[in-house]
């Protein structure tokens, strides 16, 4: 399991979840397995994604620039930054 970490700014939050929502299936196909979304408290159109996947590989290559592309672009994206992240370690406090 791989974790993938998105920071977006998007112009409006609406119209960005509608176009995420509409690309589950794709992202299932590729080995999408979950996510967690936060918002900004002070600004709600700054948002991060926690997803997770089955592995690195498929991970990548649902995020290369060549597939992924149209998605930002359609979701109103102004900005975003990709992390792929292997879990380190977990603590209690």
């Amino acid at each position: 399991m791989v974790n993938v970490l998105v920071k977006l700014k998007v112009e409006d939050y609406e119209k960005w979840k509608s176009m995420f929502d509409n690309f589950d299936e794709e992202r299932k196909a590729s080995g999408f397995k979950g996510a967690t979304i936060f918002r900004d408290v002070e600004d709600p159109n700054l948002v991060i994604l926690l997803l997770k996947w089955d592995d690195l590989s498929n991970a990548r290559k649902f995020y290369e620039p060549q597939v992924n592309k149209k998605i930002p672009q359609k979701g109103g994206v102004t900005e975003e930054e990709i992390y792929f992240l292997n879990e380190a370690e977990k603590t209690s406090t």
